[in-house]
């Protein structure tokens, strides 16, 4: 008895650590997840980016009411360093189709992922929807469970408030080989060019 004791209390710490993980201020999981159009997606590829994950299920009505807002959301910052992410909780990814139908129907235009299982335990994610903001740095900065009318204007104020502080993105150098192939490549074909227009 002791020791089904002493079993059952490790595993609650350990759940609860495992939940401490995304409490805010703390390092969010590295996820890598297939999205609905059968990419991999991982949190890691959207560093420098300002995230909002939510967590959510097709059958839950305040999940619904958030989507169009959602939606909305992706419209107006997409182009602006915010990644909006949905990981959706009931449906498997061997019905794909019937998710891709219901985000269709909601003109849904945001990636949608298929839980593990893992991720959604490790975000320690209890109720739906539950949302995570999450920092250029992969940073967790705010969360919220459910969704209320007039939340979404709490999400642009944050958004906003981030783009602020947000450091302009390096540009990819590019390398002295790549430009020593490219200023070749354009020196041959000036070369073709002359060549042609002796001949004529």
């Amino acid at each position: 008895m002791k020791k089904l004791f002493f079993a059952f209390t490790f595993l609650f710490a350990f759940a609860l650590s495992l939940n401490a993980v995304m409490d805010v201020g703390k390092k969010a999981y590295n996820f890598s997840l297939k999205s609905t159009s059968g990419d991999t997606i991982r949190l890691s590829d959207l560093k420098g980016n300002i995230v909002l994950l939510d967590f959510w299920a097709t059958w839950c009505p305040p999940c619904r009411y958030s989507l169009p807002r959602l939606v909305e959301l992706h419209k107006k910052y997409k182009n602006k360093r915010v990644k909006i992410i949905g990981i959706n909780l009931d449906v498997k990814e061997k019905n794909k189709k019937y998710l891709t139908a219901f985000l269709k129907k909601f003109k849904i235009t945001y990636p949608v992922l298929f839980d593990d299982g893992t991720t959604s335990s490790i975000y320690g994610v209890r109720s739906i929807p539950q949302m995570y903001f999450i920092d250029e740095n992969g940073v967790v900065i705010k969360k919220f469970l459910g969704f209320y009318p007039g939340l979404e204007k709490e999400f642009q104020k944050i958004i906003e408030q981030k783009l602020k502080t947000l450091k302009p993105e390096k540009k990819k150098s590019v390398s002295k080989k790549k430009e020593k192939t490219k200023n070749a490549d354009a020196k041959k074909s000036k070369n073709r060019r002359t060549k042609t227009n002796s001949s004529k």
